[in-house]
C-alpha cells in the first residue's frame, strides 16, 4: 500500500511575499543609493556649468559681431567705450537690452541687429537689467575690443578680446 500524505494548509504564518522590515530594509538601499548617484552627479553645479558655457557662447557671438561690423564699417561701433583701466562690469561698458532705457550703457542692438546677429544674446540669469554682458575698447593703440560675461557662477569671468 502507498502511503498517503494529506495536503493541509497551514493557518499560521505564509511564507509567500515579503515582511515589512525587508521592503524597509530595500527602499532604505535604495534611497542611500540614490543620495550617493545625486551627489556625485551635483545636478546644481551641472547647470551652472551649463549656463557658464552659455555665456561664453554668447561672448563670443557678440565679439564675432562687432568684430564683423569693424571690418565693413573700418571704425569701432558707435559708443563704444575706452575704459582706462578695464573692468568687465564697468556701468559704461553694459550693453543694454533693445527696447529698455540705456542709462549707463551702450547701445549696439540697432548696430549689430541683424546684419551681424540675429538677436543680442542675454544672460540666463534672471534678475540682471541689462544683456547681462559688457564691451569696451582696451586702452591700447591696437584698438582691440573686449567683450565680457561679468556675471559667472563657477570661476573668473568670461573674456573675448580680438
Amino acid at each position: 500500500m502507498i502511503p498517503t500524505v494529506s495536503h493541509q494548509k497551514s493557518r499560521g504564518r505564509s511564507s509567500r511575499g515579503f515582511t515589512l522590515l525587508e521592503i524597509l530594509l530595500v527602499v532604505a538601499a535604495i534611497a542611500i543609493l540614490a543620495g550617493i548617484v545625486i551627489v556625485a552627479i551635483n545636478p546644481a553645479r551641472q547647470l551652472a556649468e551649463t549656463r557658464d558655457a552659455q555665456r561664453h557662447s554668447d561672448v563670443q557671438t557678440i565679439s564675432s559681431a562687432i568684430t564683423q561690423y569693424i571690418i565693413k564699417n573700418g571704425a569701432l561701433p558707435e559708443g563704444l567705450p575706452t575704459l582706462a583701466q578695464a573692468t568687465c562690469d564697468d556701468v559704461d561698458a553694459r550693453i543694454c537690452r533693445d527696447g529698455d532705457v540705456c542709462e549707463g550703457g551702450i547701445e549696439l542692438h540697432d548696430i549689430l541687429v541683424p546684419d551681424y546677429v540675429a538677436a543680442l544674446p542675454e544672460d540666463p540669469s534672471s534678475g540682471i537689467s541689462y544683456t547681462g554682458y559688457t564691451a569696451y575698447k582696451l586702452p591700447d593703440p591696437s584698438s582691440r575690443v573686449e567683450v565680457c560675461a561679468p556675471y559667472t557662477e563657477i570661476g573668473n569671468p568670461i573674456y573675448v578680446t580680438r
